[in-house]
């Protein structure tokens, strides 16, 4: 999977989780959601592994059909390392790059529309932010701080979202 690689259909047969990265490979430190996902697949049983740059309605075809879904996406922050991975809870994504817009429908009300109009939208499992600083800038590379920290984060979020998934007993 290229770092924009997106799904062009229904979920897999028996993947009933979607792992997904929202960033911009042309904006620095901005692609880390992308980059960390690329490495993801294959790693979490069950589960479709999708990254893109679009936003908006764009976003319902790619949700749709799965149970869950997990977000993986850059935080703007002040404080904190650049690098840190940050388990965004009960719905506070300030400070996720694509969450919000101010041009139009936020993540949230993209995903309310979508259940509005009938499409299957997965339950929101989690939602990854890793720390790039402050601003985003012109770059097709990640810094040095989160490239050293891209296998780390990658295996945090895959711990979490094992440990969430109901364990096969059989």
């Amino acid at each position: 999977m290229d770092a924009l690689s997106e799904l062009s259909s229904a979920p897999k047969p028996g993947a009933k989780t979607l792992i997904l990265g929202l960033g911009n490979p042309i904006l620095g430190d901005d692609g880390v959601g992308l980059v960390i996902v690329q490495g993801l697949r294959g790693r979490v049983k069950g589960s479709d592994v999708a990254g893109t740059t679009g936003s908006g309605l764009a976003l319902l075809d790619l949700v749709a059909g799965y149970d869950q879904l997990y977000v993986v996406d850059a935080l703007l922050s002040r404080d904190g390392r650049v690098g840190d991975l940050v388990k965004i809870e009960d719905g506070d994504g300030a400070g996720l790059i694509h969450f919000f817009s101010s041009h139009g429908l936020d993540f949230f009300n993209i995903m309310q529309l979508g259940r509005e109009l009938g499409y299957q939208i997965p339950k929101l499992a989690g939602v990854y932010g890793i720390k790039i600083g402050e601003k985003v800038s012109f770059d097709e590379n990640l810094s040095e701080p989160i490239k050293e920290r891209i296998e780390t984060i990658r295996q945090a979020i895959i711990r979490d979202i094992v440990a969430g998934q109901p364990q096969d007993t059989t």
